[in-house]
């Protein structure tokens, strides 16, 4: 689950994203510099900014809401038409197809590996699953990490042969 739906679902029946938003943002940090002719009075918010951040947030909540459906359908297949998934989700395909990269990009991210700057770097998927597109089709491959034979294989090998060193010292 995305970390905001878990901010939802801690007390979604009560509160909507919005109030939930009003009620945990710093309302003192604003997205830009204030017009210091027009500042408000000491101990009000600047309620420009805070409504603008608002808009940001839930405008990626909405993008974020159908991340767990698609997520539940992808898990269970290997291929899959966009026709069909977008029965399952009950929307329509070009709404699907737009769902699909909203979340394909969503779930990318610029990791850096050891070199130059600290901007370079490779793209990578975050994603639960690993998905791509290719015409009308939808091919999916669980992203699981993957396990490390080789360096399991190496530490048995030093811990067999220091097993061996002390039963040879032994006798």
């Amino acid at each position: 689950m995305t970390p905001l739906l878990v901010l939802f679902a801690i007390d979604c029946e009560k509160k909507t994203p919005e109030q939930l938003f009003e009620e945990s943002c710093p309302e003192f940090i604003s997205i830009c510099p204030p017009h210091y002719a027009q500042l408000p009075k000491a101990g009000e918010p600047i309620r420009d900014a805070l409504s603008v951040q608002k808009r940001i947030f839930l405008n990626e909540f909405k993008q974020r809401m159908d991340i767990p459906d698609i997520y539940s359908y992808l898990k269970m297949c290997t291929n899959v038409h966009i026709s069909k998934l977008a029965k399952f989700l009950q929307k329509g395909e070009e709404d699907t197809a737009t769902t699909l990269l909203k979340l394909k990009h969503k779930t990318r991210n610029l990791r850096w590996f050891s070199g130059a700057s600290a901007s370079s770097g490779k793209w990578v998927s975050t994603a639960e699953v690993d998905f791509y597109v290719d015409k009308d089709m939808v091919y999916v491959r669980e992203s699981r990490p993957e396990r490390p034979f080789g360096e399991v294989f190496i530490r048995h090998i030093l811990k067999y042969q220091d097993m061996i060193e002390e039963l040879n010292n032994k006798s």
